[in-house]
C-alpha cells in the first residue's frame, strides 16, 4: 500500500516494515521499525524525490489507525505540502466517518467511541482548515470528481448532524 512521505512523523510509527520502489520496478526495505525512522532519513528520502513509500497491505489497518491518532500531528507538519495534507484528511475523514455509520445505523444513536472520534476529527479539520492554503488544497481535491464531491458533502451532513447533537462541546 502506498503512502505519502509527509503522513511518517518521526518516532510515532507503529512497528511495521516501510519499503521504497527501485527504479527496477521492484521495493526495496527502507526502514525495518517505522519506530525508528528519524528526521534525517526523511529529509534524504525527500532529496532523492520519492513521492510515495509503502507499507505491506497486511498492515494497513495499522496505518489507518496511526493515521488518525497523529492526523493533528500531520497536518500541523509545516514539511507536508498541502496537497498531501487534504489527501490524508480525506482518507482518514472517510474512515471515521464510514465506521460511525456502519456502526450506528439502525440503532439512531452513535457509540462514545464514535463520537469521540468524529469529535477529534472535526477538531484536527478546525485546525487544518485555520491554514489558508489548506482551503485552496482541499478545493482541489474536492473538485476532482464527483465521488470525492460526493464524500465531502455527506462529511458536511454528517459533521453538521454531529454538531446540532454536541453543542456542549464548543461552547
Amino acid at each position: 500500500m502506498a503512502i505519502s512521505p509527509g503522513a511518517i512523523i518521526p518516532g510515532a510509527l507503529p512497528d511495521f516494515k516501510i519499503y521504497v520502489a527501485t527504479q527496477q520496478g521492484k521495493y526495496a526495505l527502507w526502514a525495518l521499525d517505522g519506530k525508528r525512522v528519524s528526521s534525517e532519513q526523511l529529509g534524504r528520502l525527500s532529496e532523492n524525490g520519492a513521492k510515495e513509500v509503502f507499507v505491506d497491505l497486511e498492515e494497513q489497518f495499522k496505518y489507518e489507525q496511526y493515521l488518525e491518532t497523529n492526523l493533528g500531528n500531520i497536518l500541523g507538519n509545516q514539511l507536508t505540502p498541502d496537497h498531501e495534507k487534504a489527501e490524508i484528511f480525506s482518507k482518514v475523514s472517510t474512515t471515521v466517518v464510514k465506521v460511525a455509520f456502519e456502526t450506528s445505523y439502525g440503532l439512531g444513536t452513535m457509540s462514545a467511541v464514535a463520537i469521540q472520534r468524529t469529535q477529534q476529527l472535526i477538531e484536527n479539520a478546525l485546525i487544518f482548515i485555520k491554514e489558508a492554503k489548506s482551503l485552496q488544497a482541499l478545493a482541489k481535491m474536492i473538485g476532482h470528481d464527483y465521488q470525492t464531491y460526493e464524500h465531502a458533502t455527506k462529511v458536511l451532513w454528517f459533521t453538521v448532524a454531529f454538531l446540532q447533537l454536541n453543542q456542549a462541546m464548543w461552547r
